[in-house]
C-alpha cells in the first residue's frame, strides 16, 4: 500500500490517493460496527435490569 500525497501547481498537498481513500473507509466500517455491536449487547443487558423479578 503506498501512501502519496500529491501536490497541485501551487505546491499545497491535496487529499490522499485513492488508496488512501478505502483504507480509511473500511477502518470506518470496523469502527462503526464495533460500536453498534457493543450497543446492543449493553442495551440487551439494560432490558434485563429494567425487568420486574415477580
Amino acid at each position: 500500500m503506498k501512501m502519496e500525497t500529491r501536490h497541485d501547481s501551487e505546491g499545497f498537498k491535496s487529499r490522499p490517493s485513492a488508496d488512501t481513500d478505502a483504507i480509511l473507509n473500511n477502518t470506518g466500517k470496523h469502527f462503526y460496527l464495533e460500536i453498534c455491536v457493543r450497543l446492543d449487547h449493553f442495551i440487551d443487558i439494560s432490558k434485563g435490569l429494567w425487568r420486574s423479578e415477580d
